[in-house]
């Protein structure tokens, strides 16, 4: 940061000396301030830092690059935002805000979502977790199942309502819940040492192995640094599964990522006597129009690109000639457009 700028002070604080102090001792600083001519300024910011003290957030600094957060602080940071909203009658959408929260972030969440709503907006929440769900004035229940065995609506009311239906959503609900009365013994362990980076203060610690170890506290506390950061770090040989896109190309998809793409092809090819490379987007088989993408990207100059889907091949990627190839009675193309379910059954016996 320029010198000069730093040189400016108040009552011996620099900007970046603010930035860097925890948002309620920053609050604390700034309601110690008096100034007629910046009262408006002053009130304002003591307005926003205390919403985010309110929410659980007090121990964050505000020169914290945002790629550091974890899933519980972004998603409170990006609601939060709307508490100083003096605008009515909105709609508010919330897809999963639960994800990758404890219960006591639960809490805060609930609470941000009780103003948002006490402000005289509707709210609208895709959700899963009970304490959630349990604040509705009105639930709807998806199902009965997923896939093309969803898309009907199960139920509709309340939440004492839902815990009678009979659905997969009603009867979770209205069960008893257990836990494992029989944990295995800790014998050898994964230790993980001297962890210092983010939130972690040089911890060490033992994950026993072949168990069920579950990492538990509140956002920010340290979880996902410690065992998707440190852990690999240490580790390299763990086999990390988080939620994360999975990587591929732009034609890749779930027969490529599971390796089943190539007994689909020879299938094909030996059912029709022709090259397996006909019944591939990335090769011979490719539409020559989109080249195997399936879609058209138009161009748009300063705005985003359009995409719309390929009008030589319908979307499907593949040349138009390949798809009078049969197998079963079906080409390539509807093979791909099968679920899992319908995939297995047309597969049946098959060696995949």
């Amino acid at each position: 940061m320029n010198e000069k700028i730093l040189s400016c002070k108040i009552k011996n604080k620099n900007i970046a000396d603010c930035s860097a102090l925890p948002i309620d001792e920053l609050l604390a600083f700034i309601q110690s301030l008096s100034s007629k001519s910046l009262e408006t300024i002053l009130q304002e910011l003591i307005k926003k830092l205390t919403n985010i003290v309110n929410i659980g957030l007090q121990y964050l600094t505000l020169d914290r690059t945002t790629n550091t957060l974890s899933g519980g602080e972004s998603q409170r940071i990006k609601m939060v935002r709307h508490l100083g909203n003096s605008l009515e009658d909105l709609l508010y959408i919330f897809d999963e805000p639960s994800i990758g929260l404890h219960p006591k972030d639960l809490d805060n969440i609930s609470h941000i979502i009780r103003q948002i709503k006490g402000k005289g907006n509707t709210v609208l929440i895709v959700e899963h977790d009970p304490d959630l769900i349990k604040l509705a004035d009105h639930i709807v229940d998806m199902g009965p199942l997923s896939g093309v065995n969803g898309g009907e609506i199960i139920y509709e009311g309340s939440f004492a309502g839902l815990k009678k239906s009979d659905s997969k959503t009603g009867n979770y609900f209205s069960g008893k819940r257990s836990y494992n009365r029989q944990p295995r013994n800790r014998e050898t362990f994964i230790t993980i040492k001297n962890a210092t980076i983010f939130n972690l203060k040089n911890i060490t610690v033992g994950i026993p192995k072949q168990n069920l170890t579950v990492v538990t506290g509140v956002a920010g506390s340290g979880k996902s640094t410690l065992i998707t950061k440190v852990l690999p770090a240490q580790f390299p040989e763990v086999n990390l599964i988080d939620q994360s896109a999975i990587a591929g190309s732009a034609r890749a998809n779930l027969l490529t990522y599971f390796s089943i793409s190539d007994t689909i092809r020879r299938l094909f090819a030996h059912a029709n006597n022709v090259s397996d490379k006909f019944f591939s987007r990335n090769s011979e088989g490719a539409c020559p129009n989109c080249k195997g993408l399936g879609i058209d990207k138009i161009d748009l100059a300063f705005m985003e690109d359009v995409e719309e889907p390929c009008e030589v091949c319908n979307g499907s990627g593949f040349d138009p000639n390949v798809l009078k190839y049969r197998y079963k009675r079906k080409n390539i193309a509807e093979v791909m457009r099968l679920t899992v379910e319908e995939a297995q059954s047309f597969l049946k016996n098959k060696n995949l």
